[in-house]
């Protein structure tokens, strides 16, 4: 199974070491992946630190936006670097349960997509209005 994992980070220097540091300890040594972050334009320390976690990591690969471009465009430029026909989306505050990303992935075997939700009495969901 290959797939790339994709994290927009827009200013987490006190999330993305970690976010990273878990995801990278919690996949399988079976599984074939890389790691894409993309850096929104960030004005805080993110950049510098996503820098040194490259090179600790032979699968992660670094985009830097040179300013801010939103979600989207962040997602849009990690589509476009991913190199393996499965992508995973996460978070880089580490909200997502990322020790589950391996069991998310083992399931694209029998299935054309995966959507994974938070559930459960602890979510809250906006208001929606029209």
């Amino acid at each position: 199974m290959k797939f790339s994992l994709l994290i927009p980070c827009y200013n987490e220097e006190n999330a993305i070491e970690q976010t990273v540091d878990n995801i990278v300890s919690s996949i399988p040594a079976e599984y074939s992946y890389e790691i894409i972050v993309i850096d929104d334009g960030s004005t805080d320390k993110s950049h510098a630190l996503l820098s040194a976690l490259e090179k600790c990591h032979d699968n992660l690969r670094v985009l830097q936006h040179l300013r801010n471009k939103g979600y989207g465009a962040s997602l849009k430029s990690g589509l476009n670097a991913a190199q393996h026909d499965y992508i995973v989306i996460t978070d880089a505050d580490g909200t997502y349960p990322n020790e589950r990303i391996s069991e998310f992935v083992s399931l694209c075997v029998d299935q054309d997509m995966v959507v994974g939700a938070r559930t459960g009495p602890d979510v809250a969901y906006s208001k929606i209005r029209a």
